[in-house]
């Protein structure tokens, strides 16, 4: 057996040697050491020496993992923000999502605030109006997912914001197709029929009795069916 080599007072990594603990049953020479966090730990000699054990573990805890995505030990990782925070997550960065396209595909990004710490992201969604069966929702669609770009919005909400969502000036004011059906009291189809393919002005469109544009359809429809019939007879 070698030479004991005295530890005491070194340190490695984050390590500090306290004094010799004991052996293993293999003869390894352990020691006690105490960590900067705070922290005491007993570890072999040999791992000292040779950099495998720099801490009391909490190196470990706080270096994200990979596979695929990063690990953080949080305590959240079944909670429904952090399977949010993992959609967004995707939405931006894995070609292979749902929806990428139209996300990462398009330059959406998240800010390094929140990209690589979900912490962060936890801290702000509690702070500005998480609710369980809200959605995390961007004010402006072409912009990333930031503090101060983000929302916690319902279905409607989110549904009025989507890029594909059809607004028209009325009375000086932006208003979606479905915000004028809302306050018209009219169903959403019929709103957009009026508007969007009859070119009815708006005003017309939200106070004209209901049945009156679908009798016009109906008769188009049925000339329609007509000019097929006497075509094939």
């Amino acid at each position: 057996m070698g030479r004991l080599i005295d530890l005491a007072g070194l340190r490695f990594g984050r390590l500090t040697v306290v004094e010799r603990y004991g052996r293993y049953p293999k003869g390894e020479v352990t020691w006690l050491c105490k960590c900067d966090c705070g922290e005491t730990t007993i570890v072999n000699g040999v791992h000292l020496r040779n950099g495998d054990t720099k801490s009391c573990g909490c190196i470990t805890r706080e270096t994200p993992r990979r596979k695929g995505w990063c690990h953080e030990v949080h305590g959240l990782s079944r909670s429904r923000l952090y399977s949010v925070y993992r959609g967004m997550k995707a939405r931006c960065y894995s070609k292979k999502a749902k929806y990428y396209g139209i996300y990462g595909g398009r330059g959406i990004k998240i800010c390094d605030e929140w990209l690589s710490n979900f912490m962060s992201f936890y801290n702000w969604a509690v702070e500005n109006g998480y609710e369980e069966g809200l959605s995390i929702d961007r004010i402006d669609n072409d912009g990333d997912y930031e503090p101060s770009n983000c929302r916690w919005a319902t279905a409607v909400v989110q549904t009025r914001n989507r890029r594909k969502t059809i607004s028209v000036l009325y009375n000086g004011e932006y208003k979606t197709i479905g915000e004028l059906a809302s306050e018209s009291g009219l169903k959403y189809h019929a709103v957009y029929t009026r508007i969007c393919r009859l070119n009815w002005d708006i005003d017309r469109a939200l106070n004209t009795p209901v049945g009156y544009e679908w009798d016009r359809i109906a008769n188009i429809r049925g000339n329609v069916k007509s000019m097929r019939k006497n075509r094939l007879s």
